[in-house]
C-alpha cells in the first residue's frame, strides 16, 4: 500500500515534481514513486517523504530526510518500519501513516495540529 501525505507539512522549499536528467519535465506516464509518498531509506535507517525532483531516467528523487536518494536505496514504507530499532522519522509522519490522522504543520510556529 502506498502512503501519500501532504508535502507542505514536510518540505522547506518548493521543488520541481519531475526531472529528466536534471531538467524539469512533464509527469512521466510510468512512475515508481510519487510526490508525497512515504518511503523507507535503507542506507540511513530513516523514514521520509518524497518531495519531488523525481528523475525516472536517473533513478533518483528528493526526500525530506536525506536530500537526493537513488531508487536502490529506498522502498515504499510499511507501518511496521516505524518499529525498526533506531529508525529516524518525524513524529507527525507516524501520526499520519500509523495512526491514520490528518495533520497540519505550521512552519512559522513549528507547531503540528492534528485535524481529526
Amino acid at each position: 500500500m502506498k502512503h501519500i501525505v501532504d508535502i507542505n507539512n514536510y518540505a522547506l522549499f518548493d521543488y520541481f515534481p519531475y526531472l529528466e536528467r536534471g531538467s524539469e519535465c512533464e509527469k512521466p506516464k510510468k512512475l515508481k514513486y510519487h510526490v508525497g509518498q512515504v518511503v523507507y531509506l535503507k542506507h540511513t535507517n530513516a523514514i521520509g517523504v518524497v518531495l519531488g525532483c523525481i528523475d525516472s531516467v536517473g533513478e533518483e528523487l528528493r526526500t525530506d530526510m536525506d536530500g537526493m536518494v537513488c531508487f536502490d536505496d529506498l522502498r515504499p514504507v510499511k507501518k511496521g518500519d516505524f518499529k525498526i530499532k533506531d529508525v529516524r522519522f518525524i513524529e507527525r509522519l507516524k501520526l499520519e501513516v500509523v495512526d491514520g490522522k490528518t495533520v497540519h504543520y505550521d512552519k512559522e510556529t513549528r507547531e503540528t495540529t492534528v485535524i481529526d
